[in-house]
């Protein structure tokens, strides 16, 4: 299951890395996680310990708290979310300003992948704080690179398998790959 994915992450270390210098490690394991098709949110377990105090990123890094990091809301409602049936909670991260809350997966969305992407209701926050515009846009444009890393992961996978297929699938009696 996705939470034992997770579980095996955090035993691994993949929560647990902070502070600028350990980017070239989580842009090394978005990519391996982009080339599996693994929908583990690392980035978003990054950021979040970036902006919540010890105790919450504590439990980040366990892998008992399961997050997504999502722009400002309008409503309680989060749609998109990523690896929805595993989460716990979301970070809202605003201009300026952060909200946790603990997220209810409402609904799968349709015609995504497995695990499939899905409807969240958010409860109350149970802990908000203001960081400032210089942090918050900081965190979303490490949230940005990291799974840019992930997208481009995925692809190069792809690419090795249309090149693995070019290689070996014939059609009129020449293999592909020499048309």
């Amino acid at each position: 299951s996705l939470e034992q994915v997770w579980l095996l992450g955090a035993k691994a270390g993949w929560f647990e890395l902070d502070g600028d210098g350990s980017v070239p490690a989580l842009l090394a394991i978005a990519d391996s996680l982009g080339r599996a098709a693994c929908p583990v949110p690392v980035a978003d377990a990054y950021v979040a310990t970036r902006l919540l105090p010890d105790e919450f990123a504590d439990e980040i890094r366990r892998g008992t708290w399961r997050l997504a990091v999502v722009p400002m809301l309008t409503n309680n409602e989060v749609r998109g979310l990523e690896a929805a049936s595993a989460l716990t909670h979301v970070l809202v991260v605003g201009h300026g300003s952060v909200d946790l809350h603990p997220v209810r997966v409402t609904a799968a969305e349709p015609g995504t992948a497995r695990p499939e992407w899905g409807r969240g209701e958010l409860g109350t926050p149970v802990w908000s704080a203001d960081p400032g515009v210089a942090a918050t846009d900081a965190a979303r444009t490490q949230l940005r690179l990291v799974l840019a890393t992930r997208a481009a992961g995925g692809a190069a996978r792809l690419h090795d398998l249309a090149v693995a297929h070019a290689r070996t699938r014939e059609q009129f009696g020449r293999v592909i790959g020499t048309f």
